[in-house]
């Protein structure tokens, strides 16, 4: 039975160091609820976000929850044209600081 693996890494824009953790899940389901009931609010009062978010900068809109639900991360997985095995659920590029300050990625494992 594959268990799954949610890596969450984060840049400081300044330097670029990174830190990241890692939780593993025994079922997609409950990876899924973790990312859309824990990770998703503490990820947005940690940052402030969505109302410092600077879509121009980022170059899209900030996401919404309704995008890590099981569904959705489950449709998105199944639907990846380059590995079905590893997605990266959150990875937007700042322009201005030429860096990616904050990753989520989701694996099989």
């Amino acid at each position: 039975m594959p268990t799954y693996l949610v890596t969450g890494i984060s840049r400081a824009f300044s330097s670029g160091n990174e830190s990241s953790y890692k939780k593993i899940f025994n079922t997609l389901e409950e990876a899924t609820t973790y990312i859309h009931d824990v990770w998703y609010d503490e990820f947005c009062t940690d940052f402030d976000f969505p109302s410092e978010w600077d879509e121009e900068d980022m170059g899209a809109p900030f996401p919404k929850k309704e995008e890590f639900t099981f569904k959705a991360i489950k449709d998105k997985m199944e639907n990846s044209k380059y590995n079905k095995r590893s997605i990266n659920l959150f990875r937007y590029y700042s322009q201005h600081h030429a860096l990616i300050p904050n990753e989520l990625i989701l694996e099989i494992i």
